[in-house]
């Protein structure tokens, strides 16, 4: 009976812990949602990337609004949080940005990650970049896009990348796609 009686505890603390997490989720979620107006930069920034990471939609049309901020880092924020959200209404959205020096890396990586084949132009030319970090995650970005047409532009890659790490990176992804 007291082991019944423990377990009962166990499960009624669970239960409570979990509905006090969501509480606070959905809080954090309307506050980052506020902040998107902000006056300070930093704050939009910041409310953006924490949308993109608690990854729940409600949060697509506010970001998609954030777009037509002045702020060039606070519009890139926005741009990778969508990516992240994985909603394909924000891609038409994204897709503007691929003209702009300033953010055409940050709307292909997202619209790799949201599988937009679309992309796949802009973020080859990421994979001749010098940084080795941007070339990997225009790599996993690529991840993203699963067609025949990706699977060959990390296959020609890999036969011409000389980073250990970014090489390694394909590796994993062509491992998993399980297609060569």
């Amino acid at each position: 009976m007291l082991k019944k009686v423990i377990i009962f505890i166990f499960c009624y603390l669970n239960l409570v812990s979990n509905v006090f997490a969501e509480a606070g989720r959905e809080k954090e979620i309307n506050d980052s949602i506020k902040k998107l107006e902000n006056r300070e930069e930093q704050i939009r920034i910041d409310a953006a990337n924490s949308l993109g990471f608690l990854e729940d939609k409600r949060a697509v049309s506010y970001l998609i609004n954030v777009l037509e901020d002045n702020n060039l880092e606070v519009k890139k924020a926005a741009i990778l949080a969508l990516g992240n959200l994985g909603d394909k209404t924000a891609i038409p959205h994204l897709k503007k940005f691929l003209q702009d020096p300033s953010l055409s890396w940050s709307a292909a990586y997202s619209l790799g990650m949201l599988g937009d084949e679309g992309a796949l132009d802009a973020l080859t030319s990421y994979l001749k970049d010098k940084n080795i970090t941007k070339r990997k995650f225009t790599v996993y970005a690529i991840s993203g896009i699963t067609s025949v047409s990706a699977i060959k532009i990390l296959n020609s890659t890999m036969l011409i990348e000389n980073s250990r790490e970014v090489k390694e990176e394909i590796e994993k992804i062509l491992n998993k796609s399980n297609i060569k």
